[in-house]
């Protein structure tokens, strides 16, 4: 296959890429993962009519005419406080006193807050009156048995899961998270932990990779290979085996050493791409073997990062069931003129600046490749067919950072 553009090896990630399947967890392990199936209330919240306040349940009719300097008296029978069995029974010319989230009594109708009574020697001087349903929450307010609580393909927020626990839900069905093999390729590569060594490199692309998915929670299994036909192949084949998603870096292109996508013909992949319009990025391939995805991505680390943040890990979050983008899109404005190329789309890594409640972009200079990685806050696109966008203009930041959110 010939090299295709950025938008067409995108589209054919999302197509490609389905989530993996559905496991139930408990509600403690529910926070950003994806609904795989309708939580359901299974109990009305609250379970019985309560007090919304500190006061006394009262028939509404006996105070409707109370005022401070009328008073109505009521006897003052009983004393119920949340979570206590509610004997008690509120009849004409009486009170019972109630604890903020106790049950209402029988006979009652409405809450009486204690600030709008005096108690003393049994009895109670209503201040004020209190109509029907006065400061009580009932039976079923919050949440009712049987209603959707969270709809399949929502991420669970701290909030939602404090809605199911309240709706009775002790486990719920999530897409299940893929785990993902990291394979860094060359002679040259050293795994991090590693004694150093003349002439070599620790693995920095995997480091970036292992830490953008552990972030979101993803297991990751790495392994390192060396520049060899038979070394790659036994790498490849152990990590297929225990993971559901590959993603090798380096050995992606066309040199005497670069090997991968020839062993990955070897073991009978199906390759959907093999390099892309973009730069930078443009060595990276896509393909499936025995129904897994896998990921070639170039071994330069700008390379790396762009192929990585813009395929891979969008389609290992596609596959934990995940609808939108990884990352946040905002606008910014364009402080300097920046250049593109009319037969691929540019990638610019850029710093970001709230100023007047809008968002200034400064691209950086690619004089040291990690030092402008790491300070980068997003990339902006340069799509294929533009030469260049000028300063001043409106342009889309893909935002790597949440400092832009603070403040």
């Amino acid at each position: 296959m010939h090299d295709i553009g950025f938008e067409q090896a995108r589209d054919l990630v999302r197509q490609s890429i389905s989530p993996l399947g559905l496991e139930t967890v408990p509600t403690s392990e529910l926070v950003g993962r994806v609904c795989g199936k309708d939580a359901i209330a299974q109990i009305d919240y609250p379970s019985c009519d309560a007090s919304l306040k500190d006061g006394y349940a009262v028939v509404s009719e006996d105070v409707a005419a109370a005022t401070p300097s009328r008073p109505i008296m009521l006897n003052l029978v009983g004393l119920v406080a949340a979570g206590d069995p509610c004997l008690a029974t509120v009849a004409r010319g009486s009170a019972v006193r109630v604890l903020s989230g106790a049950t209402i009594p029988a006979g009652a109708d409405a809450v009486l807050a204690e600030e709008f009574a005096e108690a003393g020697n049994g009895r109670i001087s209503a201040l004020a009156c209190a109509e029907p349903g006065r400061n009580i929450l009932f039976t079923g307010a919050e949440i009712r048995r049987g209603e959707t609580l969270v709809h399949e393909g929502h991420i669970f927020t701290p909030s939602m899961v404090s809605l199911v626990v309240a709706g009775g839900v002790e486990r719920c069905p999530v897409y299940r998270r893929p785990t993902v093999g990291l394979l860094a390729t060359g002679n040259e590569v050293l795994l991090p932990g590693t004694p150093p060594e003349d002439g070599k490199l620790f693995a920095s692309n995997l480091a970036l990779q292992q830490a953008w998915l552990q972030s979101r929670g993803f297991r990751t299994l790495v392994r390192c290979a060396g520049d060899s036909f038979g070394d790659l192949t036994a790498a490849v084949e152990s990590l297929m085996s225990e993971t559901d998603i590959l993603l090798t870096s380096g050995g992606a292109w066309k040199g005497d050493r670069d090997l991968i996508v020839k062993v990955l013909d070897s073991l009978g992949w199906d390759q959907i791409f093999h390099r892309v319009r973009i730069g930078p990025g443009k060595a990276a391939g896509m393909g499936f073997l025995k129904g897994k995805p896998i990921f070639c991505l170039p071994g330069g680390p700008p390379s790396n990062e762009v192929a990585f943040l813009l395929l891979a890990f969008p389609a290992v979050m596609q596959a934990a069931g995940y609808r939108r983008s990884p990352y946040l899109h905002l606008t910014g404005v364009m402080e300097k003129e920046v250049s593109g190329q009319s037969d691929w789309t540019q990638v610019i890594h850029c710093r970001a600046e709230k100023r007047d409640s809008s968002i200034h972009l400064t691209p950086i200079e690619r004089l040291r490749r990690l030092h402008t990685m790491s300070r980068a806050d997003g990339l902006v696109l340069i799509p294929e067919g533009v030469e260049f966008i000028p300063a001043g203009a409106a342009v889309e930041l893909i935002c790597l950072t949440s400092e832009l959110l603070e403040g």
